[in-house]
């Protein structure tokens, strides 16, 4: 579940610029289309980051373990 989660939290960091842009009323067609663009390059560099997704998936394992010690020390 984490390591979805972690992909989730990548291709969010790339699409969310894109995404509120889109919604804006005076949105210009050229900047609209390079953000598509940057977006997409950001989103094929995720696709071969997974070591970098696993990493991050594991220090979140580790600080939500010492969190739950924490608590149960109280």
């Amino acid at each position: 579940i984490v390591l979805t989660a972690q992909n989730f939290l990548k291709i969010f960091e790339q699409t969310s610029p894109l995404a509120k842009y889109l919604q804006t009323s005076g949105m210009d067609l050229l900047t609209a289309h390079r953000l598509v663009v940057r977006t997409e390059d950001g989103l094929k560099k995720c696709v071969r980051d997974f070591s970098g997704v696993k990493e991050a998936a594991d220090r979140f394992v580790e600080w939500a373990n010492v969190e739950q010690l924490d608590k149960e020390k109280l």
